[in-house]
């Protein structure tokens, strides 16, 4: 069969965000929140585990390596092509999720590495389209799990379309293209807010929930906003991505391993090529203002918003010595 079909060949603990990377500019502290572990609060779920008996590898863990080459030998991966291994090496190797075990993780200190590092990620995900097919052996839930970061992958676009043909829209369908674009990539957030504010119950009354409640629900709201502020950008990079893994993929055959680390992106220096980088949040709410009504020309604002953003959170928060 060329996998693990009983017991774990991996175990993956809980990957929490490292509190000092999420403290060095005002962009990995939005993006990422508080960051750190809680040793009040160290015990957590994961769906996969909890449904189906199996976690979701995220590429930090203890894996067997007797198992591994094992099934290395019976299967092994393609020569140069797999950039995104973590799912495959789940499935493959059967992961178990350690829902009281934590490893931290750094994060991107500025927008630009941020989306350099989502490049990889989802230019990976799009070079791993051949193993959706049932032949490469993957179990039917690793299957679903990659179809599930392509899909994820297009929602950006998707919601960016959306918002940029309400231009074109009868009024009814252009406010439903509208809200429709915007709730698409930021309703996540948004709601987790909603809900942080509105099922405290009596614990609202205490100090717990100031302390704890208020703050989580603040974090979803900024970034429900900050994903709005980056969708250009986020589209952009997505769709870059997914026609580069497309072409490398099937067309090429070259580069396939090609990527830049988070701390490559956040050691590069940024200015005028930063800057220019930008140019799909010009470009889109430039259009948004001058074309749009009111709604259209709020959702302008809000893209254009990213020109100020990314420069002014890059900058590193000072520390006193």
């Amino acid at each position: 069969m060329g996998r693990v079909v009983h017991g774990y060949g991996i175990l993956a603990p809980h990957v929490e965000l490292d509190l000092d990377s999420s403290r060095k500019t005002p962009f990995a502290h939005a993006m990422a929140g508080e960051g750190g572990s809680s040793p009040y609060s160290n015990h957590v779920a994961e769906r996969y585990q909890d449904l189906f008996g199996r976690g979701i590898f995220a590429g930090k863990g203890l894996i067997d390596i007797e198992a591994f080459v094992r099934v290395a030998r019976a299967r092994p991966f393609p020569e140069e092509q797999v950039l995104s291994h973590d799912i495959l090496e789940g499935g493959y190797l059967r992961a178990g999720f350690l829902a009281d075990a934590h490893v931290s993780d750094g994060f991107p200190a500025r927008q630009r590495s941020y989306f350099t590092r989502q490049e990889r990620w989802v230019r990976g995900d799009w070079q791993n389209l051949p193993f959706l097919f049932k032949k490469r052996g993957l179990p039917a839930l690793c299957r679903y799990q990659l179809f599930d970061n392509l899909r994820r992958s297009l929602i950006p676009p998707a919601c960016l379309l959306a918002i940029l043909m309400s231009l074109l829209a009868p009024a009814p369908a252009a406010l439903a293209l509208l809200l429709g674009g915007v709730l698409g990539v930021c309703g996540g957030h948004l709601f987790a807010a909603l809900r942080c504010l509105g099922t405290g119950g009596l614990a609202m009354l205490s100090r717990d929930y100031y302390s704890g409640g208020l703050p989580a629900a603040l974090g979803d709201f900024i970034r429900c906003a900050l994903q709005m502020i980056t969708l250009s950008q986020c589209a952009w990079v997505n769709l870059c991505a997914v026609s580069r893994g497309l072409w490398r993929s099937f067309v090429s055959r070259k580069n396939r391993l090609e990527w830049t680390t988070a701390a490559q992106g956040d050691a590069s220096k940024g200015g005028l090529k930063s800057l220019l980088s930008l140019w799909p949040s010009l470009a889109a709410g430039a259009l948004l203002i001058l074309f749009g009504g009111a709604g259209q020309r709020l959702a302008g604002l809000a893209l254009l918003a990213d020109l100020l953003f990314a420069p002014l959170s890059a900058k590193p928060y000072s520390t006193s010595t």
